[in-house]
Formats: structure tokens, sequence, C-alpha cells
């Protein structure tokens, strides 16, 4: 089972690493 906030803390420290999609 995974956590809801881990969930939101891998999608945030991959949107961090990722460049801006802009």
């Amino acid at each position: 089972k995974f956590e809801p906030g881990f969930t939101v803390s891998a999608q945030t420290a991959n949107i961090e690493q990722m460049p801006p999609l802009i």
C-alpha cells in the first residue's frame, strides 16, 4: 500500500527534475 503523501512527493520530485513543459 502506498500512502497518498508518498505519491504526491514522488510526483513533485519528478516535476522538479523534469524541465518545464512550456
